[in-house]
């Protein structure tokens, strides 16, 4: 499981894109070449990591979902074949997702698109 500190950064993160997403639909922002390319940056920066938060956000809940089949019998056979792999993706998902999540902070605190301090850290 991820923990608190690393969810609530996913969150921010999350949070950030965003607002990044809004200022590029913003017209003043596309006159100012300077400003956009550095929120076009950083929205590829936040990108993945917010779409690999989602992956593992929608596996939980697949998850969740087959469990609750498995007390049906009639679906109870295909359910637990199902759970089997949803469950075994999901281990490998997270294990290599807590290393990409950190090392893209990591990349994020030394950016030079912006302040760490717009995530709260």
């Amino acid at each position: 499981m991820i923990n608190e500190s690393l969810k609530k950064r996913l969150e921010k993160i999350n949070a950030r894109l965003t607002d990044v997403e809004q200022e590029l639909a913003n017209p003043e922002v596309t006159k100012n070449i300077k400003k956009f390319q550095a929120l076009s940056i950083e929205r590829a920066e936040l990108l993945p990591i917010v779409d690999r938060a989602k992956s593992l956000d929608s596996l939980s809940k697949d998850i969740e979902t087959t469990e609750s089949w498995t007390s049906d019998p009639e679906l109870k056979e295909d359910a637990v074949i199902e759970l089997d792999g949803l469950k075994k993706e999901s281990r490998k998902l997270k294990m290599s997702s807590k290393v990409y999540f950190y090392q893209r902070i990591q990349m994020i605190k030394k950016c030079p698109f912006g302040n760490p301090s717009r995530y709260g850290w």
